[in-house]
């Protein structure tokens, strides 16, 4: 598994992600939900321990994103606050397993083995549209295309974005155009046109919506590998 670590102490994030990698799973810490954002395709995820106390944006509200993005993929919350009511809002913000601090690292590490079992399953029966970010191909069912990195860094951002959508400069910038530019606006349009052409060739029509001076959303719910 691939896992991000995500609190804002950094004794207890040293040590989670010490842990982890102790039992045989690659991971990487971050201090905030702001730096989700700028996980690159090769540092996909497929598992987040997430805290709740977390600076700027707070781990429920990141639970909800993440999970509205990615369907299948973990989420551990790992937190103090050990309420009833807290946990429930937890489970209902999306995360499989809610576990308080301070934590048990066998707890965590058995919560971490039985999360994989079941995200291994479930890609396996899954008929959503996926983008294997390593091989950089689209699939659905049967059919499958090839994508080059920006169309892949384009449909990874819409997904991880609030309500799928962003406007044109913010995508300007995730793939490094002058967002200034009339020709970066553009090469834009001609991405996102070719972009869904390829999703209609294996079955999405109307995936992505260009909203006349907002920019593009993502209208498919997308899984990434």
């Amino acid at each position: 598994m691939n896992i991000v670590v995500i609190e804002d102490y950094t004794s207890l994030r040293v040590i989670l992600v010490k842990t982890i990698q102790k039992i045989g799973h690659k991971a990487i810490g971050l201090s905030c939900a702001e730096e989700v954002d700028e996980l690159t395709i090769s540092q996909k995820a497929d598992m987040f321990i997430i805290d709740l106390n977390l600076p700027e944006e707070d781990g429920i509200s990141l639970t909800k994103r993440l999970r509205k993005a990615n369907p299948l993929v973990g989420i551990i919350m790992l937190t103090a606050r050990d309420k009833a009511e807290d946990k429930v809002i937890g489970y209902e913000s999306g995360a499989d397993i809610y576990l308080t601090k301070p934590t048990n690292f066998s707890e965590l590490s058995a919560s971490i083995l039985a999360l994989s079992r079941r995200i291994q399953a479930e890609k396996m029966i899954s008929t959503d549209l996926k983008l294997d970010s390593t091989n950089l191909i689209l699939k659905f069912n049967d059919l499958e295309i090839g994508i080059n990195e920006t169309e892949a860094i384009i449909l990874t951002r819409l997904a991880q974005a609030k309500n799928q959508q962003l406007e044109s400069w913010q995508l300007l910038e995730v793939i490094d155009e002058d967002m200034d530019s009339e020709a970066a606006k553009s090469y834009l349009n001609v991405r996102i046109y070719r972009l869904k052409q390829k999703l209609t060739k294996i079955g999405f029509k109307n995936s992505i919506r260009n909203h006349r001076e907002k920019g593009y959303q993502l209208c498919v719910s997308l899984i990434i590998t």
